[in-house]
């Protein structure tokens, strides 16, 4: 009782007492047998006396289950558990603790002589306390000497002596704790004080759980009454005679019969006249055989006389394979059958409208878009036939494009209408529509050339856009037909859709001409600079060439005669020797730079000439590096543009080798694909972390590789640089190209 056990003995009360038998079977079966052996009595008192013990014994735990199955409430039953365990056991102070559900708090705290105010300081420790050893235990622990082994405010008050701690135990679930204390002595608590305390420990958890499922008997019958009485159904019960046995509040509110106007009465007595058979014929089938359910539509008479549309779903209830009763859920479905009717006409419109819009966003195909769009409003409206006009490019004339359902003759007599003639041209231009449910009835319309034909009604709805009247979409029918306001909505929508599509396909077509346009200046402007880069370069060259470069070679060539003249009087040969090698690596340098200004011409012998000729022979002389170039249906006539800037590219691509790479080897591999040029530059050098890399960068050495990818972009192809810390450099460029008749040209258009 809220006491806390001293360290190491909480495992030693624990392996003190071990559970017997079956605490009531062992007291009866103790009776019974001295009532076996009547010589007994007259040989031994004690038995008799003990007889006698197990006879009150028995009959205290007999009062208490009568007391358990009657039904008193559970604050009443533990009491009496309490009082009787007191007087059977002897022992002074009897307490009871329920937990709850699961087990860590105290819900209940029942006592014989504790006051509230005492049993408000009962707690429960179940980590770290005896009591908490017996519940995660499940075992009974006997504490003779309570003082020493328990510190308890509880049991210093009291003068606790011992104490016996059983847990509630129903199954395999611990409900609570049953305390026995001796408040005048200590003694050991002997297996039969010990059954015997079992025994109302096992009626105490009897009693705790009865009393949790009749609680929850009562909450569930409470739920079930409010479901029922708040269903937005009806629900009823009938007999074996098909008698209103039970039916809820709904039953009112739907037929207009009070709560017991019909009990008692038959079930067809709400039941439509058509309807009955179907009725008696289920109630037949229930009576014949094994149906437990069964489903159907109905209609229903309320009180005033009004049909209701219903389903009815009823279970048949039997017993010993007789019919007993019959419970069932009846539904108005007068509402769901007129939604239902509703949606599925919503459903098939925008299953239409999201049909064409579909068509409309995938494709800049007018022809397509159209045909697809008449096909499907022919379908959902159930109209035989229809038309589709557009306003052409005078904006004066309206034209037909697609058409369905109509006479040849009549397709020749449309094909063009000005916009102050037939349905169609007054549609577009004014921009409202023309719906007629029967032309010949129409005075306006009788002459009409579409009345000639023996069409009698017609929905012309304007084709339009942000605004704009782009044509028609023109609807006809042999038969009157009733265009609704919902039907004129819906076409007014398909024909703003047809409206977006030619406002699409408008923009489109002017976007590719104004891309053409683009790409022509683009051309010519290209070329421009190219043709004005190439003539700087060459001017550049010549300068050099003809003041830098001749300048240093009569340098060189005046101290070499100088050296050969005169001698070396003073020894300073050595300094001119070193100052010669110094403008020979500065000729050199200036020739590598006027090599690459006056760039062999492309034009003239190619992109593999100039390599195999030219850059390549250099690279190795000035590298000491082993290049390998191979080609693959290579063609010969590319365009200038393209083999400038792969040039240029391969060109770059061989300088970052030489300056960061430290390769030995260098393959060039270049190529035709399929419709692609492939240029692949690989080495055998240190590499790089590529994806460690990020993103190039506009610094350092990766602006040779920006150049390099905005080259290959110009081109309208990819540039992929794939690399690793040792394991070499792979530069790969691809570049779409196709055969235009005459010449090569990349799929940008750039390339003349």
């Amino acid at each position: 009782m809220n006491g806390e056990a001293r360290t190491g003995e909480i495992d030693d009360l624990l392996r003190g007492v071990r559970p017997g038998k079956s605490t009531i079977a062992n007291l009866s079966g103790n009776l019974i047998g001295f009532a076996d052996r009547p010589e007994d009595v007259n040989n031994y008192t004690l038995p008799f006396e003990e007889q006698r013990k197990l006879a009150r014994r028995l009959s205290a735990l007999n009062q208490i289950a009568s007391t358990i199955t009657s039904g008193i409430d559970l604050e009443q039953v533990i009491s009496n558990i309490l009082n009787s365990a007191a007087e059977v056991t002897g022992l002074d102070l009897c307490n009871i603790v329920i937990l709850s559900e699961d087990g860590d708090q105290l819900i209940g705290k029942f006592s014989n002589l504790l006051s509230k105010e005492d049993l408000e300081h009962i707690v429960l420790n179940v980590e770290d306390s005896i009591s908490g050893a017996a519940v995660k235990e499940q075992k009974v622990i006997a504490l003779p000497d309570f003082p020493r082994q328990v510190h308890s405010p509880i049991g210093e008050k009291w003068g606790i002596k011992s104490t016996l701690l059983l847990p509630l135990r129903f199954k395999d679930k611990i409900l609570g704790i049953l305390y026995l204390s001796d408040l005048h002595r200590e003694h050991e608590f002997s297996q039969d004080e010990i059954d015997v305390a079992r025994a109302f420990a096992d009626y105490a958890a009897i009693a705790v759980e009865n009393a949790r499922l009749f609680a929850g008997l009562q909450t569930s019958e409470q739920k079930y009454r409010e479901l029922v009485e708040n269903a937005n159904d009806i629900i009823f019960s009938i007999d074996s005679t098909g008698r209103f046995t039970f039916y809820n509040s709904r039953f009112e509110q739907v037929l207009g019969y009070s709560s017991d106007e019909l009990l008692d009465c038959p079930f067809t007595d709400i039941v439509a006249p058509k309807s009955v058979e179907t009725s008696r014929e289920s109630f037949r089938r229930a009576l014949k055989g094994w149906i437990p359910g069964d489903s159907y539509e109905l209609d229903l008479v309320t009180k005033t006389g009004q049909l209701v549309n219903a389903e009815l779903s009823i279970n048949t209830v039997y017993k010993e394979g007789t019919l007993a009763s019959r419970q069932g859920i009846i539904r108005d479905i007068s509402e769901k059958k007129k939604m239902f009717l509703e949606n599925r006409r919503h459903i098939r419109e925008l299953s239409a409208l999201n049909a064409i819009a579909a068509t409309v966003s995938q494709s800049l195909d007018l022809d397509e878009i159209l045909n697809n769009t008449l096909d499907k409003v022919l379908e959902v409206m159930g109209i035989e036939a229809g038309s589709i006009y557009i306003l052409d490019d005078t904006e004066r004339v309206v034209r037909l494009v697609t058409w369905r359902g109509l006479e040849p003759q009549m397709v020749e007599r449309q094909k063009e209408k000005h916009l102050s003639e037939g349905f169609a041209g007054t549609v577009t231009l004014t921009g409202e529509p023309i719906v007629a449910e029967d032309l010949t009835r129409d005075l306006r319309h009788q002459s009409s050339y579409v009345v000639k034909q023996g069409f009698r009604s017609l929905a012309s709805l304007p084709i339009t856009s942000k605004n704009k009247n782009w044509g028609a979409l023109q609807l006809v029918s042999r038969r009157p037909r009733q265009f609704t306001e919902e039907n004129v909505q819906l076409l007014t929508a398909i024909a703003r859709q047809i409206g977006v599509a030619i406002e699409n396909a408008t923009l489109h077509d002017e976007t590719v001409r104004m891309q053409k346009e683009r790409i022509s200046i683009l051309k010519e402007r290209l070329a421009q600079i190219t043709h004005a880069q190439d003539q700087e370069r060459r001017r550049l060259a010549r300068e050099l060439h003809d003041e830098m470069a001749q300048t240093l070679i009569n340098l060189i060539v005046e101290m070499e005669l100088s050296k050969s003249q005169h001698g070396d009087p003073w020894g300073g040969f050595q300094e001119i020797e070193r100052y010669q090698r110094t403008l020979r690596d500065l000729l050199e340098s200036t020739r590598r730079m006027l090599s690459d200004l006056r760039m062999i011409s492309l034009t003239t012998i190619g992109l593999k000439a100039a390599l195999d000729e030219d850059l390549l022979p250099r690279y190795r002389r000035e590298s000491s590096c082993s290049v390998r170039c191979d080609y693959h249906n290579w063609p010969e006539d590319l365009p200038q543009d393209v083999s400038f800037n792969l040039y240029r590219i391969i060109q770059e691509s061989l300088l970052n080798a030489k300056k960061h790479s430290h390769a030995t080897e260098i393959h060039l591999n270049l190529k035709v694909e399929g419709r692609r040029l492939e240029v692949t530059v690989s080495d055998n050098g240190v590499g790089f972390d590529s994806d460690a890399s990020g993103p190039l960068s506009s610094s350092g050495s990766h602006l040779g590789l920006i150049g390099n990818r905005e080259r290959a972009a110009l081109l309208g192809g990819e540039f992929i640089v794939t690399s690793g810390t040792g394991k070499g450099t792979i530069v790969r460029i691809s570049v779409p190209i196709v055969w235009a008749g005459k010449q090569w040209t990349t799929a940008s258009g750039i390339s003349d």
